[in-house]
């Protein structure tokens, strides 16, 4: 069997990937973009041409001939027609992007078969679920395993604390709250570091929900369709719409407010402020809410001498209080405004934020 070991992080709006050779090795990225270390995970299916993945689909001009969030198909299944005007199910766009995923990681390897690969999923996710994502990264020529398998916040924080240590040559003792917020859900991880020069990791709880990008956007276009009501009369129109409204919110995480175009000819911009986005985002900021009062309580069930009828009275700024560090992942959790509403429960802990790899 080969000694390395291969992760790959299935994103819902884009896939990494890293590597070690050697148990003792330090960790590298394996390039899968064009010009960054990421691959969006999208396909694009052309009525005349050939199945378009990655960037190429990303740039695709007709917006309606792309199929984005894709790994939700795990649990949301669809047919779509291809450009020969077959149709295909969703289960085989999955396969057909995770052998994209493996030809940019393992190009001509031969001996790709034998490479253990890693795969996280979100923590929300069934059995069934996940034995699906395993076979269909089977059928596409991985060698993966459900033992393998590894819930995205506790992937998220056990990297963090790796890298920590390597640049602080230190380790994070004490509580760690991970807010992995992505593109497709939202997963909130309690782990516990503790004993030194070689720790124990400790996964309390781990549990996650729908309020995550998608839902944002979502949320983002019915005001922009209440602002802009001629900006979205054809359903083309409204693609370009939510695609301006997905830009404004990127934007957003480094202005108070932000203006985009629909289109290459269109004259007047569209605009949103975070004030704006901060009246829409609070029915999901509440979701969270809820999720991280579960996944705390869940994790002080570990706590000798808790019990159920104690933990039921305990106030939520009791939870948060033995909170020592506070990880924000994933790209929806570099909004300010998801960051300020989440460290408004515990001020005390210190921060850290996973930007990613570019």
């Amino acid at each position: 069997m080969s000694e390395r070991i291969r992760g790959i992080d299935f994103g819902t709006s884009t896939s990494l990937a890293a590597e070690r050779t050697d148990i003792l090795d330090p960790v590298t990225i394996s390039p899968l973009g064009k010009t960054t270390n990421w691959m969006p995970t999208v396909i694009a299916l052309p009525h005349s041409g050939k199945i378009l993945v990655g960037e190429e689909a990303a740039n695709h001009p007709n917006q309606n001939d792309i199929v984005r969030s894709i790994k939700s198909l795990i649990y949301r299944p669809e047919t779509f027609e291809l450009p020969n005007h077959t149709e295909a199910s969703a289960d085989s766009l999955i396969i057909f992007l995770l052998e994209e995923l493996r030809k940019r990681i393992m190009g001509s390897t031969l001996n790709h078969l034998e490479d253990e690969i890693f795969l996280s999923c979100p923590s929300l996710w069934e059995a069934s679920h996940r034995k699906k994502l395993v076979e269909l990264a089977k059928k596409a020529g991985l060698n993966a395993s459900l033992l393998r398998l590894i819930d995205e916040p506790i992937s998220a924080g056990i990297s963090w604390i790796s890298h920590f240590h390597q640049d602080n040559q230190d380790w994070p003792e004490g509580t760690v709250l991970i807010f992995d917020n992505g593109g497709g859900t939202l997963d909130v991880a309690v782990l516990q570091v503790s004993g030194d020069p070689n720790p124990a990791i400790q996964v309390l709880s781990s549990f996650g929900n729908l309020a995550a990008g998608d839902k944002y956007d979502e949320q983002i276009l019915k005001d922009l369709k209440k602002k802009y009501p001629h900006a979205c009369e054809t359903p083309e129109q409204e693609t370009l719409l939510r695609n301006a409204g997905k830009r404004l919110k990127e934007l957003l995480s480094t202005d108070p407010e932000a203006k985009t175009f629909l289109g290459d000819d269109s004259k007047e911009p569209i605009s949103y402020t975070a004030d704006e986005f901060k009246i829409a985002a609070k029915p999901l900021l509440e979701d969270s809410t809820r999720l991280m009062n579960l996944v705390l309580r869940q994790s002080k069930l570990r706590t000798p001498g808790v019990s159920l009828n104690n933990l039921h009275n305990l106030p939520i700024d009791e939870l948060f209080k033995d909170i020592d560090w506070l990880l924000f992942s994933g790209g929806m959790s570099q909004s300010p405004i998801i960051q300020e509403h989440v460290k408004s429960f515990c001020p005390e802990a210190k921060i850290a934020v996973d930007t990613g790899i570019t």
